[in-house]
């Protein structure tokens, strides 16, 4: 062989070589997740050592990957394993073991595996922002019975009142309690028993737990055997980008559920950069915590503080392709967790609300489109990445379900359908959106979208076209930032057209099917029309309380700009000033409200004069217990200013259910009659408004029994304080003091007249030892009734107590100190022989004595050696 012909045959070699290892490159980007790829680049990052990291796996065929952790067991294990997606969690400390996995050719996609982390609490929920209130109102009857919601995530307080009685078990929970969970199943369906802070958006709604350990959906036929449509995911894991196995599987469920609907919190990651993607290092933006939250069928929520201001903490959009997200906001100061529970419990209303009128279950897409038509805009002019379509609007959500404002269509590849619209004159603005459900894309692709409709408007008179709103996704932070152009959309699944004071007359909606490789594909539409010159206040409504003394944000919604004049009357004919310059484009304006318990009345005067509801200004009651005796037990609570009756309430089946209404201030009940434990007051004004209720309080744990709410004893020097403060002085004729004397209790003071709760006594002739107390009360109705015992101990001039003495073999003998010092105890019977020693070891100990014989002992204790104090101990 020539030289010439070993060169080329080397040459060749090389060129082989590089092209295997570039093709092999191109295939393991195919099914890596980004960050794993980018992990296993880095030389830096090899997994090799004694730590175990996480990985998951889709795989065809199980036996191929099954048998390669079993060759190499010391190097990994298998975790839990999904058959549903063919999934495989796989415990890895080698990279070897990794390298083999990944390059099986039945492998499909390869990434790291993340453990979900709630996504912080709400400290605190304001309904009407975001108009629950005034939904609640209107469509009192749609409160979400009937319909089930499933809370992902550890399980919530099962024994918590909220939700008694509309729990049901899956079989999926987690064992792990969560305060998160319960917080997120409070805002979804919380019943208001235990307060009405305690009411959630959908109190009808029956509650489920699933545990969100597993990332994936939960199989679709658990959730259509125990009719979940809505569940509420309000957890993260790490920021990511990319259209990954979870993204996919939910695109999956929700195309063949189409009446289920996921909602998904944004995340709290909002000053974070994503490390891969065409997003990369771009400050604050494309923070989406989950690659769940890449799915296009879901909703996505951001959260607002209470003035629909997007926190930068808060997880921004795009999606990792360029699409809007998060696209909707809701209320969510501490995070984004609460924020998406508000918008579960509000697609739970809704789903209630159009069986209601329609006899069956809305498809998530058009809920979808609705909440997106009727979201408030907010922040920068039109959609963003912040803030997607807006802030929820429940209220008039509702009504775009209520006055069938929606329509549904289907489109093939090249088909057109149209929808006629007229718009009346005298409007400010119309909207309209269309959203559907994608079907689910190829793992780890570039664009998510697959079917490609497109959404237009056309004014008739002079054929003009109106497009969609389309951001910029440019990977770039002044491009993520601009306003949105009028343009054809070819990333996302939901498209909005709107425009300003439009020119009254005939248009048509048109959607076009550009691309539809997976036809036919169903869509919907819901549209609005917004008049000028509007003006109402939303909240307080007739059913909403304002707190007496304190900051109350009004609220309003209007159309109309400018200064106002805010005022307030509690006699429908004095009108107070709040403030002569009530700018209306805020929306809002923060009350300090007068320090009283009245109805009262709001009014806006500018152009014109409108007033609000009739609503009460004042503070909920406290609901005291009495008496908590063997037989019965009493409530009772103070007198309060402008009330002419108050209704009790008992914790029924589900709900707090009024049961007496009376003008006395205390109620007595024998417990065979009311065999209920919650009870909660409500005062009815004297006008016959209903004040705010009570919280709900179980009157057995009160710290209040018979009558004794405290008495306490306690040793000031040489004398003893004894404090007495009793649940109610109704029903009690008299009461005594008593001091124990041997077996037997004597009188130290009587109190005849009972006229206060509270009481203090002294006794000055104290015993060395144990000093015992009680109280012996004589109710009204004839029965004595005796306290539990209190008691001091009195040291005198020595160091310790010795009791009982005289004492028995088997009991022993109590030994306590005034100052632990370390003692040592000496015992010695009548020979002078030591019989026990003993090191103490805390200030108040029990001393064995089970091997002595009865006779007299003489006792020496000792602190570092010398003696302190010496005694005689009998046995008996």
């Amino acid at each position: 062989m020539t030289l010439k012909t070993i060169l080329f045959f080397l040459l060749l070699s090389c060129f082989l070589k590089a092209n295997s290892q570039e093709d092999n490159s191109l295939l393991l980007s195919k099914k890596l997740s980004p960050p794993l790829l980018d992990l296993l680049q880095k030389p830096k990052n090899k997994i090799t050592g004694a730590t175990y990291s996480i990985y998951q796996f889709i795989c065809s065929d199980s036996n191929a990957i099954l048998s390669v952790i079993k060759n190499n067991n010391t190097s990994g294990y298998l975790v839990k394993t999904n058959a549903a997606y063919k999934l495989f969690i796989v415990a890895i400390k080698e990279n070897s073991l990794l390298k083999k996995i990944i390059h099986l050719p039945e492998v499909l996609y390869a990434d790291l595996y993340h453990t979900p982390k709630e996504e912080l609490e709400v400290g605190n929920y304001d309904p009407s922002l975001n108009r629950i209130n005034q939904m609640q109102k209107k469509y009192p009857a749609a409160d979400g019975t009937g319909i089930t919601v499933s809370i992902k995530e550890n399980i919530f307080d099962t024994l918590d009142i909220d939700f008694k009685g509309r729990i049901i078990k899956t079989g999926n929970a987690s064992a792990i309690f969560s305060t998160h969970a319960s917080i997120m199943a409070t805002l979804v369906a919380g019943a208001g028993n235990s307060s009405a802070g305690s009411l959630g958006v959908a109190p009808g709604a029956t509650i489920s737990s699933s545990n969100f350990s597993n990332l994936f959906p939960d199989p679709g036929s658990l959730l259509q055997q125990n009719n979940i449509t809505v569940q509420n995911h309000s957890y993260g894991t790490v920021v990511e980008n990319f259209y990954g196995a979870e993204a996919r599987a939910y695109d999956q469920q929700l195309n063949s559920l189409p009446s289920l609907v996921h909602v998904f919190s944004a995340g709290n990651s909002g000053i974070a950069s994503s490390s891969t993607g065409l997003y990369a290092g771009i400050p604050g933006m494309a923070n989406l915590t989950g690659n769940f939250k890449q799915a296009k069928n879901c909703i996505l929520v951001a959260a607002t503080d209470s003035f629909n201001q997007v926190p930068a903490a808060i997880s921004k959009g795009p999606a990792f392709d360029g699409r809007v997200k998060p696209e909707i906001t809701a209320f969510g100061e501490d995070g984004s967790s609460g924020a998406a529970a508000i918008v579960s419990g509000t697609i739970v209303r809704l789903q209630h609300l159009y069986r209601q009128l329609y006899n069956s279950l809305p498809e998530s897409a058009l809920l979808k489109a609705i909440i997106l038509n009727s979201a408030d805009d907010i922040g920068a002019t039109g959609i963003d990445f912040f803030s997607g379509y807006g802030a929820l609007n429940a209220s008039r959500a509702a009504d775009h379900i209520a006055q069938n404002r929606f329509f549904a269509g289907a489109v093939t590849q090249n088909s057109q359908q149209t929808f006629p619209i007229t718009i009346a004159p005298g409007m400010k603005k119309f909207s309209c959106t269309l959203a559907w459900n994608d079907p689910a894309n190829s793992l780890l692709v570039p664009k998510a979208l697959v079917n490609n409709i497109d959404l237009s408007v056309v004014r008739l008179s002079d054929n003009f076209t109106f497009y969609p709103w389309v951001l910029n996704s440019f990977p770039h932070l002044d491009s993520l930032r601009q306003l949105p152009q009028r343009k054809i959309d070819t990333l996302n699944n939901t498209e909005q057209v709107s425009f300003d004071f439009p020119v009254p007359g005939n248009y048509e909606i048109r959607v076009m099917g550009s691309s539809v490789p997976a036809a036919p594909q169903t869509y919907f539409i819901a549209y609005q029309f917004d008049s000028l010159n509007v003006f109402e206040f939303t909240y307080p409504l007739q059913n909403n309380y304002i707190q007496a003394g304190k900051s109350n944000t009004i609220r309003w919604k209007q159309n109309i700009n400018g200064n106002a004049i805010l005022q307030y009357t509690i006699d429908n004919n004095t009108w107070h000033t709040i403030t002569n310059n009530a700018d209306l484009s805020k929306g809002y304006y923060i009350w300090n409200a007068p320090d009283t318990m009245t109805t009262a009345k709001l009014r806006i005067t500018g152009s014109t004069t409108i007033s609000s509801d009739t609503f009460v200004i004042g503070t909920a009651p406290a609901l005291e217990v009495g008496f908590n005796c063997s037989d019965d037990f009493m409530l009772w609570w103070n007198k309060i200013k402008n009330t002419g009756n108050y209704r009790l309430y008992r914790l029924g089946n589900k709900y707090m259910e009024p049961f007496i209404t009376q003008t006395d201030t205390f109620a007595v009940f024998t417990k065979s009659a009311q065999p209920a434990l919650y009870f909660a007051i409500q005062p009815i004004l004297l006008n016959g408004f209903a004040a705010q209720r009570s919280t709900a309080a179980n009157y057995t744990t009160q710290g209040v029994d018979c009558f004794f709410k405290n008495f306490l004893a306690q040793l000031n020097g040489n004398i003893a304080e004894i404090q007495l403060e009793l649940g109610t002085i109704n029903g009690v004729v008299s009461f005594i003091l008593e001091k124990q004397t041997g077996n037997t209790f004597i009188p130290l003071q009587t109190v005849n007249n009972v006229t206060q709760r509270s009481y203090i006594f002294s006794d000055q002739n104290l015993k060395t030892g144990l000093n015992v107390y009680r109280i012996r009360l004589l109710r009204s109705n004839g029965q004595e009734i005796f306290s539990a015992t209190t008691s001091v101990y009195y040291f005198g001039n020595q160091p310790y107590l010795i009791f009982p003495n005289p004492t028995t073999a088997s009991k022993g003998f109590r030994m306590i100190a005034a100052n632990q010092n370390n003692g040592e105890v000496f015992l010695y019977n009548m020979l002078g022989q030591l019989v026990l020693l003993y090191k103490t070891k805390q200030a108040e100990e029990w001393i064995a004595t089970n091997n002595l014989k009865t006779g007299i002992y003489f006792y020496t204790i000792l602190e570092y050696g010398k003696p302190v104090q010496k005694g005689k101990l009998i046995v008996q």
